[in-house]
C-alpha cells in the first residue's frame, strides 16, 4: 500500500532551504552594501543607526560627484529596506516553521559566510541569534 509520507519530508527540507537560500542572499547584499558604505553591523547600536539614519534624494546631474552623491543615498535605502525585509521575514519564519528552525536557519547561514571568510555579524544578523532566539 503506497503511501506519501516521504515525499513531505523532503517537500519540507526543500522548502527550509529555499529560505535559507533567500536569507543568505539578503544578508550577502547586507554585507556588500555595509562594506561599500564603511558601516559596521555588530550591535544594536549599528543596526539602529542605520535604519534612524535619513537620506536626500539627490537629483542626477552630470558632475561626478551628485552621481556618487545619488549612488550613496541609493545604497543607505537598500540597506535599511533589506534590514527591514530580513527581519520581517524572520517573524514569517516563525510563524510558518517555528522558532527552533528558524534559529537553525540564521545559524547555518551565519555559519555559511564565517565560511566564506565573513566575520560573525557582519550583515548584522547576530544581533538576531543572540537577542531574539536565546536558547531556553
Amino acid at each position: 500500500m503506497p503511501t506519501d509520507s516521504p515525499a513531505i519530508p523532503d517537500q519540507d527540507a526543500a522548502r527550509l532551504q529555499r529560505m535559507r537560500s533567500l536569507v543568505e542572499d539578503i544578508n550577502m547584499r547586507v554585507i556588500r552594501l555595509a562594506l561599500a558604505l564603511d558601516v559596521q553591523l555588530q550591535n544594536e547600536a549599528d543596526v539602529k543607526r542605520v535604519l534612524a539614519r535619513r537620506t536626500v534624494a539627490v537629483a542626477v546631474e552630470t558632475d561626478r560627484r551628485t552621481n556618487s552623491d545619488s549612488e550613496k543615498s541609493r545604497q543607505w535605502e537598500e540597506l535599511r529596506a533589506l534590514l527591514v525585509l530580513r527581519y520581517e521575514l524572520e517573524t514569517r519564519y516563525v510563524d510558518q516553521v517555528g522558532v527552533g528552525a528558524t534559529r537553525q536557519i540564521l545559524i547555518d547561514v551565519e555559519e555559511h559566510l564565517v565560511d566564506k571568510g565573513f566575520k560573525f555579524g557582519d550583515d548584522g544578523i547576530g544581533i538576531d541569534l543572540n537577542s531574539l532566539f536565546k536558547p531556553s
